[in-house]
C-alpha cells in the first residue's frame, strides 16, 4: 500500500551517501584476495545524545536488551529505545541544530539516524504518548528528513519548525500539532502541510487526514509543560515560539565526534526538582477552542 512505499523510499533515502552495503562475493576457498571478502554490515556512525532528564526515564539498546536508568551524555544509537514515567521527560540532541524530545508517560524509538553531518536522516517511531522534535533554523538542508512515525506508518515531518506529535496505542489516533515553522503530515503520496499553530488528528492508515484545524489551549499548554518541566522554570508560549523549547534545554558542549556509543556516561545533573506547573497561554496562541478535548482522542478520524 502506499504506507510501505513511503517507508521504503525513507529507507532508500537513509543508505544514500553511507558505504556500500555488503559486498557479494563469489564463495572461494579461503585464502584468496582478502579485498574481496564479505565485509559485515555497518552500523550508524550517528548518535542521539542525551542533555536533560527529568524524573524517570529509562533507555536501551534495542527492543531485545532490558531497560535501564538513562544519564545526562549518554549516546543512544539507532534501534535504542526510550521510556520515560508519568514524572520523566528527556531531551536530546543530534547536532546544535536537531533536538528531541520524550514527553511524559511515553515509549519511542530510535528508528533511523542516517545520511551525513552536513544531511542528516532522523526519524523516530513513537510508540506511545508524546515525542517533539525541533530544527533550530528555518529549514531544514535539502534531502535531510527528521521526522516521527507512528506503527501504522503515519509520519510528522518537519521542514524547519517545532512539531509535537502525540500517539494513542488504544485508538491509533496520531496527534500532530505545530507550533512554530511548517510541518507536514505524510502517509504514502498523501500530504498535509501544517503552518504554526495548526494541529490534526488522523485515525489508523485509511481515511485521509482531515483539514488541520487551530491549536486549542491545551495542545498550547502541553508545549508549556515541556518547556518548563525541562528548564524548571516558568515561561510563556511566546518565549517557547521566538526561542524555541531549545533555550529550556540547550544542546550539549561536547557533541564532536560522531561514533555511537552507550558507555562512558558523565554522571552529572540529577534531575531537579517536580514539574513546573504552567498556565494556560496568554493572547493569540492559537486556542481555537476552549480545552476541547485531549489530543489522544480527536475529529476527522
Amino acid at each position: 500500500m502506499f504506507v510501505s512505499l513511503f517507508v521504503v523510499s525513507v529507507l532508500f533515502l537513509a543508505s544514500c551517501g553511507g558505504n556500500p552495503a555488503e559486498q557479494s562475493g563469489n564463495e572461494q576457498p579461503a585464502a584468496q584476495d582478502s579485498a574481496s571478502t564479505e565485509a559485515p554490515v555497518v552500523a550508524s556512525e550517528f548518535f542521539l545524545q542525551i542533555t536533560n532528564i527529568k524524573g524517570t526515564v529509562e533507555v536501551r539498546a534495542s527492543a531485545n536488551d532490558s531497560y535501564a536508568p538513562a544519564q545526562v551524555g549518554q549516546r543512544l544509537a539507532e534501534g535504542a529505545q526510550i521510556r520515560t514515567g508519568v514524572d520523566g521527560i528527556v531531551a536530546l540532541y543530534r547536532d546544535a541544530l536537531t533536538m528531541m524530545i520524550v514527553d511524559n508517560n511515553s515509549e519511542a524509538q530510535i528508528k533511523t539516524l542516517r545520511g551525513t553531518v552536513e544531511v542528516p536522516i532522523t526519524v523516530v517511531n513513537v510508540l506511545n504518548g508524546a515525542v517533539a522534535l525541533e530544527h533550530h533554523a528555518e529549514k531544514l538542508p535539502e534531502g535531510s528528513i527528521l521526522s516521527v512515525e507512528t506503527p501504522e506508518g503515519n509520519t510528522g515531518e518537519i521542514l524547519g519548525s517545532t512539531v509535537r506529535v502525540q500517539y494513542n496505542p488504544e485508538t491509533k489516533i496520531m496527534t500532530a500539532t505545530c507550533l512554530t515553522g511548517t510541518c507536514e503530515f505524510v502517509r504514502g503520496d498523501q500530504k498535509l502541510t501544517l503552518e504554526a499553530g495548526q494541529a490534526v488528528d488522523v485515525t489508523g492508515l485509511q481515511p485521509p487526514p482531515g483539514a488541520p484545524s487551530e491549536m486549542t489551549t491545551e495542545q498550547a499548554n502541553q508545549f508549556l509543560a515541556m518547556g518548563g518541566q525541562l528548564c524548571g522554570c516558568e515561561i510563556t508560549i511566546g518565549e517557547i515560539r521566538d526561542g524555541g523549547l531549545e533555550q529550556t534545554s540547550p544542546p550539549p558542549a561536547d557533541l564532536g565526534g560522531t561514533e555511537a556509543s552507550a558507555t562512558e556516561v558523565p554522571a552529572t545533573e540529577a534531575p531537579s526538582g517536580d514539574p513546573v506547573a504552567t498556565e494556560a497561554p496568554s493572547g493569540d496562541s492559537g486556542d481555537g477552542g476552549d480545552s476541547g478535548g485531549n489530543d489522544s482522542g480527536g475529529s476527522d478520524g
